[in-house]
């Protein structure tokens, strides 16, 4: 079997048995003759039970930089919107006080002075009882927390389960999400092959710094277009104004350079939205565009009702490419 089993063990530790409910979806054939047990990482612990990918790899433990990062401030200050945390402590599957003796089929979240826990009735009473000790939930916290933000960062950046999280994917949602200075100064010189600092104190170093690797990263990733707000452009006083086209060969250039928004493969040219008002016979404005293939852009212009009802409205298909745009800051509005 490719895949491996997520389970919930429940133990009847005084005949020493350990019972498993098996999901209806899975064949008793799955099993093989024999099977490996081994406890879940902490990557699985939000997963629903049943067939897995095989994962093996801690994402602390693969990208140390990973809890330093978000222990943060700012990044907890960011990232802690929408209950988003709330809702990944209250999807973990089993009490995370859970010792093989007891536990209550109801969970609950426990909220302490770094985050939260998951854990059932039974541990919670032990817990407001003083019998589990604050310390023990803080780590827990801890920990919660920084699975939290590597399911996010796994999240943004489409990541497979049974790939670990590297550096270079910390780096580049950092980026996306406006954290880089959260991120270690010598760490980020060793990523962008920068040789280490000069020590500037001594006479003979003076006149020899070399470039610091934030400036020189967030040069490399500035946006690629940034938008200014004008709320009284002279042309909203006239009655009739004169509208304009907007054009920016280096925004089509951008789009051009992204997979095709219907199948993934190399975008040919960038598809002007068509059939959604504009001017007759003009193209819409270079903003109004997405990456189409080829083989796309033709069944585009050959029957665009046939191409709507097969692949979504072009607007909505402008929607969520401009959406990844600005996420990805290529598009950045002034404020």
């Amino acid at each position: 079997m490719a895949d491996s089993l997520l389970l919930t063990p429940y133990f009847q530790t005084e005949v020493g048995l350990v019972f498993y409910r098996i999901p209806p979806n899975i064949a008793p054939s799955a099993f093989g003759e024999r099977t490996l047990l081994s406890p879940a990482p902490l990557a699985l612990q939000t997963a629903k039970s049943g067939k897995v990918s095989d994962v093996d790899h801690d994402e602390v433990a693969n990208c140390p930089a990973l809890a330093v990062f978000a222990k943060s401030k700012q990044v907890r200050k960011q990232m802690s919107f929408d209950n988003a945390y709330l809702n990944y402590v209250r999807n973990i599957q089993t009490c995370q006080c859970r010792d093989g003796v007891y536990c209550h089929t109801e969970k609950t979240v426990v909220e302490v002075e770094n985050g939260f826990v998951c854990l059932c009735w039974h541990h919670d009473r032990l817990f407001s009882e003083g019998e589990i000790k604050a310390e023990q939930l803080a780590n827990l916290a801890y920990q919660n927390w920084e699975q939290f933000i590597a399911k996010s960062i796994r999240s943004k950046l489409k990541k497979p389960i049974n790939m670990p999280i590297t550096y270079s994917d910390l780096v580049f949602w950092a980026c996306l999400n406006n954290l880089l200075p959260e991120l270690d100064g010598e760490e980020l010189r060793v990523f962008m092959g920068l040789r280490p600092q000069l020590d500037l104190t001594k006479e003979s170093s003076i006149g020899a710094e070399r470039p610091e690797a934030m400036p020189t990263l967030r040069d490399k990733v500035r946006p690629l277009l940034s938008l200014k707000v004008d709320p009284e452009p002279l042309a909203s006083f006239l009655a009739i104004p004169k509208l304009k086209k907007f054009e920016c060969r280096k925004w089509l250039q951008f789009v051009k350079s992204q997979p095709c928004v219907c199948c993934g493969r190399p975008a040919d040219d960038p598809h002007h939205i068509i059939g959604y008002g504009g001017k007759m016979g003009g193209k819409a404005h270079d903003l109004f565009t997405i990456p189409l293939c080829r083989i796309h852009h033709d069944e585009l212009h050959r029957s665009t009702s046939h191409f709507e009802q097969e692949y979504g409205s072009q607007l909505s298909l402008l929607y969520q490419f401009l959406d990844k745009a600005i996420g990805m800051e290529a598009l950045v509005i002034e404020r």
